[in-house]
């Protein structure tokens, strides 16, 4: 008889407020929907320390210009936990070759993500297509969950 995956005893945890969700098919766990201080993703017993923040593409453009300051303040906030990242549905190049509908220049919108992960040491990640970005998210959450699941760590509920 196989092993159960670890993965079964992980919960992924989905922002209540989260609009146009993930769906993770195929996860072994459970994904549940809670109200998160700040990102749209974590794992359960470590939602104090991961935190992972979806954005697509057109959401941020908006947010690095009409809204800036609201999204600066939270990736401020997603700098105070351990590990932290924005995940964007969109790649690099479409932005490069002005392939989208917003008046923000190429150069700004990459330099933000730039600029704001060297600031705030937060990540951005831009992934091509919304199932990448997801697939990413997944990835991290799990290799996060393996860590600490073999060093028999106390979970911080």
């Amino acid at each position: 008889m196989a092993k159960p995956s670890i993965y079964a005893e992980m919960t992924i945890i989905q922002d209540t407020r989260e609009q146009d969700p993930w769906r993770f098919e195929g996860f072994e766990g459970q994904v549940k929907r809670a109200t998160l201080k700040s990102g749209d993703y974590s794992v359960w017993g470590f939602h104090r320390e991961l935190t992972i923040e979806r954005k697509s593409l057109s959401d941020y453009l908006a947010s690095i210009t009409h809204g800036r300051d609201r999204f600066e303040r939270e990736v401020t906030r997603l700098a105070c936990f351990r590990r932290a990242c924005v995940i964007i549905e969109g790649d690099r190049s479409v932005i490069a070759a002005e392939n989208y509908r917003s008046m923000v220049v190429p150069a700004a919108a990459l330099s933000t993500a730039d600029s704001w992960w060297l600031k705030y040491g937060v990540p951005f990640f831009f992934e091509p297509s919304r199932q990448l970005a997801e697939d990413r998210a997944l990835r991290i959450m799990k290799l996060w969950f393996k860590r600490f699941y073999k060093a028999g760590y106390e979970f911080c509920i």
